[in-house]
């Protein structure tokens, strides 16, 4: 059994993170991610693609199981890591807004027209 992975906005055909298993633990969940950044990331991530990435890793990390016997410690990193990753949305939600506004067609219409330029359709 699998997590849910994150598909890429911009190419929903190709995992962004791929599946991680369903019942990694929330460091197994962190390692994951770092991983698929360190493979995927280049200068020329969109927002959407950072959003999207921040925001499975929020939802990940909160659905990973906790480990009840953990110290006082670990459970201030981990605090502190959930800390981190909801204000990353925040700040790409921000980002996304300034760039496409709110209106979602006008997102939309940018990333079609982005990944037709990448792609050289016509």
């Amino acid at each position: 059994m699998t997590g849910t992975g994150v598909r890429d906005p911009e190419d929903p055909d190709q995992w962004l993170v791929a599946p991680w298993p369903a019942d990694a633990s929330f460091g197994d969940v962190m390692e994951h991610f770092h991983q698929a950044s360190l493979a995927r990331r280049t200068k020329d991530d969109s927002t959407a693609r950072l959003l999207a990435f921040h925001k499975g890793l929020r939802e990940a990390l909160v659905a990973a199981p906790t480990d009840e016997d953990a110290d006082q410690a670990d459970r201030d990193w981990r605090n502190q890591v959930m800390d981190v990753a909801e204000r990353a949305v925040e700040i790409f939600q921000d980002l996304y807004v300034v760039e496409f506004g709110r209106d979602p067609q006008a997102g939309e219409d940018h990333h079609f027209h982005t990944v037709k330029h990448r792609t050289g359709a016509q």
